[in-house]
């Protein structure tokens, strides 16, 4: 089986993430988005959740747009949250959560 290639994001990726990124830079997390063309010809959407030295990767199945920025936003909100303070800042692995 074939493995699906790592593609930069789109031009709506962008836009995308234009939305996005100033919404979360408060709270010290960005997204950056990638899509995973297959040999089917699926295309699915990868997100990098990234707070400090902590990253998420989530991938869709589902085209993304910018009528998605509130659902990023709150999904990437609630991961912040989920993790511990001490392990949001620190590159010692034994703090990380």
């Amino acid at each position: 089986m074939d493995k699906p290639i790592a593609r930069p994001p789109d031009a709506s990726l962008q836009s995308l993430a234009r939305l996005v990124n100033p919404r979360i830079a408060n709270i010290g997390a960005f997204v950056n988005f990638y899509r995973l063309e297959h040999p089917n010809q699926r295309i699915d959407t990868g997100i990098i959740f990234s707070c400090g030295d902590r990253r998420a990767n989530v991938i869709t199945q589902t085209p993304l747009g910018e009528a998605d920025a509130d659902e990023i936003v709150a999904n990437v909100n609630a991961w912040v949250a989920e993790l511990r303070p001490e392990s949001k800042w620190t590159t010692d692995p034994n703090e990380a959560a």
